[in-house]
């Protein structure tokens, strides 16, 4: 993100400083003059700019606006359905909210209600695109007690298969440590997409 001035004010420069990203005296010696007009715009741009910081470091924001790479399973109006990079069996899916928000009741509700209708209609389709899949888990975690670990509200659809019980709790457990699974590489990621594709 680049300059935003107010006042002869570099406020991006200014806040980065205030939030402890940089130190003032890496500033641009010609815009170090803080003297603000108002203190109630200084605080509201710098709120702003803590939100923009969120944001510009948050993957699904990133996925969102295609600035990340990703696998796009479906599509409903803005909200995205991409496999998990890190599936606790193969398919699993993460339905990602358009609106940068940690918590489910932070959403408005069109968004709140189109996610689930989303799911479900996935869910639906769930059986004919994965081959053995009979019911699957719909999962949230609603903030960061509850173990989510990054802060943008997204529903975890995990497909389900008989008997397959043992592997998903070792595979919820290791999933980001276990090298040797080839759940979560490009190839078969690939390979999941395509079921989808051919399902429609």
């Amino acid at each position: 993100m680049g300059a935003f001035f107010v006042d002869n004010v570099d406020y991006w420069s200014l806040t980065k400083v205030l939030l402890g990203n940089v130190s003032y005296d890496g500033l641009n010696s010609d815009k170090t003059d803080i003297s603000l007009n108002s203190k109630s715009i200084h605080t509201l741009i710098i709120e702003c700019v803590k939100g923009a910081i969120a944001m510009e470091k948050c993957v699904l924001c990133d996925i969102n606006n295609d600035r990340l790479e990703h696998v796009l399973i479906a599509q409903n109006g803005a909200l995205k359905a991409v496999l998990d990079r890190y599936p606790i069996t193969e398919g699993h899916i993460l339905i990602i909210s358009q609106n940068h928000e940690s918590h489910l009741e932070h959403l408005n509700d069109p968004e709140y209600h189109a996610m689930f209708e989303f799911a479900r209609e996935l869910g639906r389709r769930l059986p004919t695109c994965m081959e053995g899949v009979e019911d699957y888990n719909l999962l949230v975690n609603n903030g960061k007690c509850s173990g989510q670990h990054i802060p943008h509200v997204h529903l975890h659809l995990i497909p389900r298969r008989r008997g397959d019980t043992f592997g998903f709790y070792w595979r919820l457990l290791t999933r980001f440590i276990n090298p040797f699974s080839s759940l979560g590489s490009g190839k078969n990621l690939r390979n999941v997409q395509r079921k989808w594709q051919g399902s429609r």
